[in-house]
């Protein structure tokens, strides 16, 4: 474990109250990684938001966003602060997301309602899962379908044939982590990674705690 990680959350507890530390270590040990979801180039910044803000209630330590054609705008009225609490990472195309979490361990799966899709509630979750999601209309590009190594779809009974994306996201998410708590699988941080994720939110907290880290040099 960094000392130096170690060191800085020793010197920022002191301005943080018992019951704020209390709230942090909760909210951490529910943390994880093992699963995450990614947005394509999602054009309405309310849904991005919306999804932002579903995957911290939900424990997930970052989420991921694409942006191709359309920026990510943050709509503080929707996430209502969420964002300080989760790690958002943004790319400029699909192909470096997919680099990046294939390199970490991910498997890419699509959202799609091809032949070769498995239903949410049989989907395996014995590997880490990177969830792609794209836009209502138009869903996935090719380059992420014709990558991706699993596929994953919500059953769907009426005339309608697409969720909205903030709905969407919250029933994947949500069915895939309720599993994942019943499974025995280890999902949720590490130490270290918990250490890391620590540091930031006490960051999140502590006033002007960039003057109070630079003592620690001085």
């Amino acid at each position: 474990m960094d000392d130096d990680v170690l060191k800085r959350i020793g010197v920022l507890s002191k301005f943080i109250t018992d019951e704020k530390k209390a709230r942090i270590e909760k909210v951490l040990s529910f943390r994880t990684n093992y699963l995450t979801f990614v947005l394509e180039d999602i054009f309405q910044s309310q849904n991005a938001s919306a999804t932002i803000r579903t995957g911290e209630i939900l424990g997930l330590s970052d989420v991921h966003v694409i942006e191709k054609k359309n920026k990510y705008t943050l709509n503080p009225d929707i996430t209502l602060g969420s964002s300080q609490w989760i790690n958002l990472n943004k790319y400029k195309n699909s192909k470096l997301a997919i680099d990046r979490l294939r390199s970490d361990g991910y498997k890419i799966v699509a959202t799609s309602l091809n032949e070769k899709s498995i239903n949410l509630e049989n989907f395996p979750i014995n590997n880490k899962m990177a969830i792609f999601f794209g836009t209502e209309l138009t869903g996935l590009s090719v380059e992420v379908l014709e990558v991706a190594d699993l596929y994953v779809k919500i059953p769907m009974y009426g005339f309608t044939q697409s969720y909205n994306i903030s709905v969407a996201v919250s029933i994947v998410m949500y069915s895939l982590l309720i599993r994942l708590r019943k499974s025995g699988i280890d999902y949720l941080l590490n130490e270290v990674e918990k250490s890391n994720l620590r540091l930031k939110y006490y960051r999140q907290v502590v006033k002007n705690y960039q003057f109070i880290e630079n003592l620690i040099n001085s």
